[in-house]
C-alpha cells in the first residue's frame, strides 16, 4: 500500500492518496482539503486517477476540495 500525505490549507487538513502501491495509478483521495489546485496538481504529477473522494466529517476544511 502506497500513502502519499498531503497537508492543504489554512486550517493545515491532512489529505491521504492511497493506493495499492507506486506503480498503480488508480487511488482514493481521503478529506480533499481546502487547495483544491495543490490536490489537482499533485494527482496530474503522479498521473494518479482518483476514484473516489471520502469524507471523514463535514467541516469546510475536509470538504472543499
Amino acid at each position: 500500500m502506497k500513502i502519499d500525505r498531503l497537508i492543504l490549507g489554512a486550517f493545515e487538513t491532512n489529505c491521504y492518496i492511497l493506493r495499492n502501491s507506486e506503480k498503480v495509478k488508480d487511488c482514493v483521495v481521503i478529506d480533499t482539503g481546502l487547495e483544491a489546485g495543490k490536490l489537482i496538481d499533485f494527482l496530474g504529477e503522479h498521473k494518479l486517477n482518483p476514484l473516489v473522494a471520502v469524507l471523514t466529517h463535514g467541516h469546510i476544511d475536509h470538504i472543499a476540495g
